[in-house]
């Protein structure tokens, strides 16, 4: 190996320098560069994009199963069923009747507490029937090409019940 010379030890050195002051430079003005460009050509864009973030909505299924008893007896089951509203208010008057016809034909009701029900032209809301199976439901969206309003809500009932939604019907 050749021994380095004073002189070659100091070019060197002045090199190292040169190169390191370079990328310091390079670095720092890539910084200088980027915090330019979010404070002043884009100041609002983190504040957008966490905004969006935040204010995501997101659909998660919830995982549940039956629960039983030690004895293996059914306590409760997570299933969908429908409860049947009306609302009266929002009825022509000449729909009151057919629409009480209907409904107790459907849902298997008494005409006249169905008709009583309907009568109260106040009322916005008007419970007919509770834990209704889906082939029900289905007969009262259909029935007579009437407005149906739906919004399920799941959630852990009790095994002697079966399904929860909400089943809005206006006529």
């Amino acid at each position: 190996m050749r021994p380095i010379t004073p002189q070659q030890n100091t070019k060197m050195r002045l090199r190292m320098r040169l190169l390191a002051a370079v990328l310091a430079v390079g670095c720092l003005g890539g910084l200088t560069v980027r915090l330019f460009v979010l404070m002043l050509r884009d100041p609002g864009g983190y504040a957008a994009r966490a905004a969006d973030q935040q204010l995501r909505g997101a659909t998660l299924p919830a995982a549940r199963g039956e629960i039983y008893s030690a004895d293996g007896t059914l306590l409760a089951a997570s299933e969908t069923c429908w409860t049947i509203r009306a609302a009266p208010r929002e009825m022509a008057d000449d729909a009151v009747e057919p629409a009480a016809r209907a409904l107790s034909e459907i849902l298997e009701l008494d005409y006249a507490d169905t008709l009583a029900k309907f009568s109260q032209r106040t009322s916005n809301d008007c419970l007919l029937r509770r834990r209704v199976d889906k082939t029900m439901a289905d007969a009262v969206r259909d029935g007579a090409g009437r407005t149906v309003w739906t919004a399920y809500k799941f959630g852990r009932i009790p095994a002697a019940s079966t399904r929860r939604g909400i089943l809005w019907a206006a006529f």
